[in-house]
């Protein structure tokens, strides 16, 4: 049983080149692809393109853009997986056109991610959520069956993340006081403690810090 994704990145690899020539007509520059846990950058997502070009190759000099496939992504459907990879190959798209294809800071999908999305054979929602507008997408009967013809090896995409995300406790910090100058925090809720120094009684501030 395979324990490593050097054939899931592959087959990822094989499905760009051939979704880039027969869907794309070869436009675009090929970018470092990624799996990684959405938790460790972008909790919640399924992939996500880098628009700035942020891998170097030492040699040459020449830049690249990224786009990742989430690893939580890699325990759907082959279907979905690919749609992903389409998904963010709009994008490049996008950025290689000059298309602003998201508004704002918050990776809002304007309509003209939307009109080339649709471009692409990717179905994308009718009316615009508050916060990502119109990225959520799922593969048209005409993607999924372009999708089955193009020979990506089904078996690459045995091995997913599956781990849930689970973010860090947050717990209570409470600081003491002393009139004589003496100070101490811990995450105890005391009802009273009498100082060492001075021998008064230590008075718990009322605002506390929130510790992750």
């Amino acid at each position: 049983m395979e324990k490593n994704l050097d054939k899931t990145l592959s087959e990822i690899k094989n499905a760009f080149v051939v979704i880039n020539k027969h869907l794309f007509g070869g436009s675009l520059p090929e970018p470092v692809l990624v799996v990684q846990a959405s938790h460790r950058a972008k909790m919640g997502a399924m992939g996500w393109f880098t628009l700035g070009k942020l891998w170097k190759n030492k040699e040459t000099g020449e830049c690249f853009n990224e786009i990742t496939i989430c690893s939580e992504t890699l325990t759907q459907s082959l279907h979905t997986i690919l749609e992903v990879l389409v998904h963010e190959m709009v994008h490049l798209y996008c950025m290689v056109n000059n298309i602003k294809d998201c508004s704002g800071r918050g990776g809002y999908h304007n309509k003209l991610f939307k009109q080339n999305a649709e471009k692409f054979l990717l179905k994308t929602n009718d009316i615009p959520d508050k916060r990502y507008g119109y990225g959520y997408t799922s593969p048209t009967a005409e993607l999924i069956e372009f999708l089955e013809m193009i020979g990506i090896d089904e078996e690459a995409f045995n091995l997913g993340e599956t781990a849930p995300y689970l973010p860090p406790k947050r717990y209570t910090m409470h600081i003491y006081d002393c009139k004589c100058g003496a100070s101490f925090k811990t995450s105890a809720n005391l009802a009273a403690i009498q100082c060492a120094v001075c021998g008064k009684e230590f008075v718990k501030r009322e605002q506390n810090l929130k510790v992750s």
